[in-house]
């Protein structure tokens, strides 16, 4: 399961561990998964998923956290999590 999947099929467990509810749990994801899908490196698009969500960036990093991504798992240069995210093959 990727991390946007994983976040989806657990966000009432995760947003109780982060102190916040499913529904932010599932913006941050859709930010999140934009942020991916415009290429935006890990540390961009988790402070742009902060400032669209009105949480810290620590906070952003916690779910994530929670949600099973290990920091060395960020610095992956295939782009936002690396290869936790399933993306159709190129052409």
């Amino acid at each position: 399961m990727d991390l946007f999947a994983n976040l989806t099929a657990n966000a009432a467990a995760i947003a109780e561990k982060s102190g916040l509810s499913p529904d932010q749990i599932e913006a941050i994801r859709t930010s999140l998964l934009a942020a991916s899908s415009d290429g935006c490196g890990y540390h961009e698009a988790v402070k742009t998923a902060a400032a669209q969500n009105s949480v810290s960036v620590d906070k952003i990093k916690e779910v994530l956290g929670n949600a099973g991504l290990s920091g060395d798992q960020t610095m992956d240069t295939e782009g936002l999590f690396g290869g936790l995210v399933r993306r159709p093959p190129r052409d």
